[in-house]
């Protein structure tokens, strides 16, 4: 499933979990990514959390976009941030971890694997400008 979704080779090590409900009546897919979690506590993180929300915001709407498009691949997708989880006091500050995801809604059960490849090509494009 992973190999038909990333044109590119992820930059990190990769873990994959592909859950099936015979029963269910929607489908859902998601790329979620854990990262260290950096507070905004100089200029400079205040500026590195502002582009990143801003960047999410483009993204999203052109996910959006798409979504309304004539012949759309998914019914609707987004890329977000979770807030923080597992904080802590240190020295130099807070330390946790938050979770980024892109999530894919595909229009059959089918198609979950075109959704979710068609969410990140509108990723890397942004992400590529």
């Amino acid at each position: 499933f992973g190999a038909s979704v990333f044109a590119e080779a992820p930059r990190r090590r990769v873990r994959a979990s592909v859950f099936e409900d015979a029963e269910a009546t929607s489908a859902f897919a998601a790329i979620s990514v854990a990262k260290r979690y950096e507070a905004a506590t100089t200029v400079g993180g205040f500026r590195r959390w502002l582009v990143g929300d801003v960047a999410s915001n483009v993204v999203n709407r052109q996910l959006a976009k798409l979504a309304m498009a004539s012949a759309p691949p998914f019914s609707s997708a987004s890329v977000g941030a979770q807030p923080p989880v597992a904080l802590r006091r240190v020295a130099d500050g807070i330390q946790g971890v938050t979770v980024s995801m892109l999530s894919a809604v595909p229009l059959a059960h089918d198609r979950v694997a075109d959704a979710l490849r068609s969410a990140w090509r509108v990723v890397v494009e942004k992400r590529d400008r």
